[in-house]
């Protein structure tokens, strides 16, 4: 049973498309095997049966006139030309076997055509494309030797060319007004998905049947409400951060005329602490924001990326695989993206790892990023929730980090609006290694 329906999972279409020829084209398809059946059942037996009857009155008729002719080589020779059918006079008096050679759909026929005119014995014997008759008469034994096709009219396999042809013509047509009713559906899923991943549809325009019109409406609504969304949260907190440092540049000016003490430190430090929320925030925000796809070299963006974080106490190193000799490796990006995403993966390393090893591979359509450290890792359980936004490891709640529980959020959500994918993996160096795939 499982076999059955996996047969039937498998060779059941799948497009909108396919789906659609099957339904047009089944019902044609049925349609043409009944009235296939019920012609060839019906018209061709009536036209077997009238031509079977044709080929016994022919015979029937040159029986009697060689029986009543004297010269029967010119007679013979008339019946070749006027009826085509080849009769020549055996040299024997009598059959040596008579009736049917063997019991046949045409045998019966001309079987029975016979036996209407034909009171004389006689023998039918039929090849691939010949049939034999031997009929007894005054003269002797008579052979009438002619073609299959006389069995057989000419209208019959024309009427199913015909049939058939129209048939294919008619799928042909609806399949091509089909295509065009499926189009803006194709268009409207294109749209969907570019801007899922963060493009620009605004040329995007309902059209096609009423439904798609009113589908691809209600996509330009849904856009036009989470664009507002998207930017309203955008303005909300880059006005916090905006109105918050104010108050932290005050507290800045005014720490640094107090005198060096422990508390002016601590403060300091936590002022430093503040303004890197601010900037997580801000970054959180920045993610959502559209950017437009530039040719960037991935070689001086990664080396720009680095450079910061660069330490003597803390390593990062670039790995291309399959790189040629070439200064420069251009594609097609969204710089600042790749920037922000990558940079959170940096920072994030840096709280509990000494090094990062960066791997680039260039697969067919896609750039694939290995960012391996060797910090505490992540547990296999918590490697989905490190996604969420405000979400953070009990490792990774000091003072000192700084950490608000949005990196791995920001690389995500960057990730996902460049159209690529992230996940996480354990790392050869002892922590995490993160798996970004990234179209190009």
């Amino acid at each position: 049973m499982n076999t059955i329906k996996n047969i039937l999972e498998t060779i059941r279409p799948k497009s909108l498309f396919s789906r659609a020829l099957v339904i047009l084209g089944m019902p044609i398809l049925l349609v043409q095997m009944v009235l296939g059946y019920i012609f060839v059942d019906r018209h061709t037996e009536t036209i077997l049966r009238q031509l079977s009857q044709n080929i016994s009155g022919e015979i029937s008729l040159t029986l009697d006139l060689l029986e009543n002719t004297e010269n029967v080589d010119k007679m013979l020779l008339r019946a070749k030309e006027s009826l085509n059918i080849n009769i020549q006079i055996l040299d024997k008096k009598h059959l040596d076997t008579h009736g049917l050679y063997q019991k046949g759909w045409l045998y019966n026929h001309i079987d029975s055509a016979l036996k209407t005119k034909i009171s004389a014995p006689y023998f039918v014997f039929m090849t691939d494309d010949k049939i034999n008759i031997q009929v007894e008469s005054v003269r002797g034994v008579i052979e009438y030797e002619m073609t299959r096709k006389k069995l057989f009219s000419r209208t019959t396999p024309l009427v199913l060319i015909w049939t058939g042809f129209s048939s294919i013509v008619l799928l042909l047509i609806a399949a091509i007004f089909m295509r065009n009713q499926i189009r803006p559906i194709k268009r409207l899923a294109k749209a969907a998905d570019c801007f899922g991943k963060g493009g620009d549809v605004a040329n995007f325009r309902p059209e096609g049947a009423t439904e798609v019109r009113l589908a691809g409406s209600a996509f330009i609504k849904m856009q036009e409400r989470l664009n507002l969304l998207l930017t309203e949260r955008t303005q909300m907190l880059a006005g916090v951060s905006h109105d918050l440092r104010t108050p932290l540049t005050r507290m800045k000016l005014q720490l640094s005329m107090m005198d060096s003490t422990k508390a002016k430190k601590e403060l300091l430090e936590d002022l430093a602490q503040m303004q890197s929320m601010l900037e997580g925030f801000l970054n959180y925000a920045r993610g959502s924001q559209q950017e437009e796809r530039k040719l960037c070299d991935l070689i001086k963006l990664l080396e720009g990326v680095i450079k910061p974080y660069q330490t003597p106490t803390f390593k990062i190193d670039i790995i291309y695989v399959d790189k040629k000799d070439s200064n420069s490796l251009i594609f097609s990006l969204k710089g600042d993206l790749v920037k922000r995403l990558l940079t959170n993966l940096i920072v994030n390393s840096k709280v509990s790892g000494t090094c990062v090893h960066i791997t680039v591979t260039q697969r067919e359509r896609f750039l694939q990023f290995f960012v391996d450290d060797n910090g505490a890792g992540i547990p296999l359980s918590e490697r989905e929730n490190v996604f969420k936004p405000f979400y953070r490891l009990d490792t990774a709640r000091h003072t000192q980090s700084g950490n608000v529980g949005l990196g791995l959020s920001i690389v995500r959500d960057a990730i996902r609006s460049h159209g690529g994918q992230v996940f996480l993996e354990d790392s050869p160096l002892g922590g995490i290694r993160v798996v970004l795939n990234l179209p190009v």
